[in-house]
């Protein structure tokens, strides 16, 4: 799943910075979770993991946000709960082949 938004229009709430927009995108979900920066391979994003129950389902998310010229980006990879630290390297992997305009 993935969202776009317009940096200007999140700039009118002070939201100028990706680690100001994950923030907002943690806080509008109310989840809480530690932040952390990838930056290598010529990338840089920040990322989180967080769990959320469904029904009797518990799921394992790893958000992904992104910045481009004009929007900010929100990607998640998810999977079962009890799944989640096997796949992190894996949603690391797919997060490098993801390119924003």
């Amino acid at each position: 799943m993935a969202n776009r938004e317009s940096k200007t229009e999140l700039s009118r709430f002070g939201i100028k910075t990706l680690e100001s927009y994950i923030k907002a995108v943690l806080k509008n979900s109310n989840k809480t979770a530690t932040i952390e920066t990838y930056d290598k391979d010529d990338l840089d994003y920040k990322y989180a993991y967080y769990t959320s129950t469904v029904g009797d389902q518990t799921f394992g998310y790893m958000i992904v946000v992104m910045e481009g010229e004009d929007h900010y980006y929100t990607l998640n990879f998810a999977c079962l709960e009890k799944k989640l630290d096997d796949n992190k390297d894996l949603y690391i992997k797919w997060a490098k082949t993801i390119t924003v305009e």
